[in-house]
């Protein structure tokens, strides 16, 4: 009887975990059978538009897809372990806040300098290629600031501090460099404007 039991519990510590890393293998074997085929027919599909921005927009969230369905996968496997309340709770934060970096990873490969510019030409504008990357640099610190405040937030930390903080900082360092900044404006307006 004491032997059954003993056997019964030992099955049920150690069942759980095999199962949540089976499901993790599945979920690896899911991103390997991803980027040999799934990922090679989207992109030969999107090959046979005249349109080249889907390609450079594929190839922007290649690496991001890649590493979400690792990331569903962990979370999958250890949404399966009995876990508390407050632990899958955690578990939760961590997988979307998981989420806002690889989708703020994606953005940041698509302010890259050359589909920057790519985008630029096919919306009309003109832009002197000396401030692409000025503004590709701009780009990328502002996605990285909102990806950290969402990622904040998500974790229950009060942003408004924080844009509260970068607004009075960028005022103070505005106020500090106001020679500086007025020289970089300047230089852009001649850059854009080319009265010479």
């Amino acid at each position: 009887m004491l032997d059954k039991m003993f056997f019964a519990i030992s099955e049920m510590n150690w069942k759980e975990p095999v199962v949540a890393f089976v499901i993790f293998l599945v979920f690896l074997l899911i991103r390997k059978i991803f980027v040999k085929y799934v990922f090679g027919i989207i992109l030969k599909l999107s090959n046979r538009t005249k349109n080249e921005l889907d390609d450079r927009l594929l190839v922007c969230f290649e690496h991001p897809l890649r590493t979400f369905i690792v990331v569903l996968g962990i979370y999958a496997a250890l949404a399966y372990l009995p876990l508390t309340d407050y632990q899958h709770m955690i578990l939760l934060k961590f997988f979307r806040a998981s989420i806002i970096v690889l989708l703020a990873w994606g953005f940041y490969n698509m302010t890259g300098t050359s589909f920057f510019q790519e985008i630029i030409q096919k919306l009309n504008f003109e832009i002197d290629k000396i401030l692409l990357p000025f503004l590709t640099k701009v780009l990328r610190f502002i996605i990285i600031v909102l990806a950290i405040s969402i990622i904040a937030q998500e974790w229950g930390y009060n942003v408004s501090g924080f844009v509260a903080g970068l607004g009075l900082g960028g005022l103070a360092i505005a106020l500090a460099a106001q020679d500086a900044l007025g020289n970089i404006f300047g230089g852009i307006a001649i850059i854009m404007e080319k009265p010479f």
